[in-house]
């Protein structure tokens, strides 16, 4: 996020377009090839190493592409990093609907962020008491965290559709927030 801030610096009204374009297709491809060395080498940059699997060459490419998020290895900072770079620098001028849609969630990043955290421990909550979960189970032995007992929780899809939910659910309120930022002057407006 503190490079988020920091990149808005690149869109400047000073800031010349068409350097910026190069600069970050320079950066991004650096970090992307870096990403490639780093899991090459199969030292350092993350915990886990790539490896060779025995169900095919797809799931070794999935295995070098399968990078630590938690904490963020350097891999995982290369590839997403350097991807978001270039992508940057290839969508600047595209302007459509789907652009616009998402330019609202890249206005509002950290409304959003902080917005997204409280739906989606609300959620946790109520599928908790939902799936017959009992109070004395909110916390357990050996966990950190309040709300997870084990075999609670969703597989894959049902995280991408709780992701989907909150995602369209915050457009509306990100949509409206952006709309007060634009009229509206105070000084923290810019942090949230």
């Amino acid at each position: 996020m503190m490079l988020g801030y920091c990149f808005g610096k690149l869109y400047g009204h000073t800031i010349d377009p068409l350097w910026r374009r190069k600069r970050l297709l320079l950066l991004g491809s650096s970090l992307v090839l870096l990403f490639i060395i780093l899991r090459l080498l199969k030292g350092y940059g993350d915990p886990v190493p790539m490896s060779q699997q025995p169900r095919g060459s797809v799931f070794t490419f999935l295995s070098f592409l399968n990078v630590n998020k938690y904490p963020p290895s350097l891999a995982f900072l290369s590839i997403t990093i350097g991807a978001a770079m270039i992508a940057l620098a290839l969508l600047e001028n595209v302007q459509s609907k789907v652009t616009g849609f998402f330019r609202t969630y890249g206005r509002v990043p950290m409304f959003y962020y902080i917005l997204h955290f409280y739906i989606i421990h609300t959620i946790a909550i109520i599928v908790f008491f939902a799936e017959g979960f009992s109070t004395s189970e909110i916390v357990t032995k050996d966990n950190p965290f309040l709300f997870k007992p084990p075999g609670f929780g969703f597989g894959l899809v049902g995280v991408y559709a709780v992701w989907l939910f909150v995602f369209l659910l915050l457009y509306p309120v990100c949509k409206k927030y952006d709309r007060y930022k634009g009229t509206h002057r105070q000084w923290w407006l810019s942090y949230l």
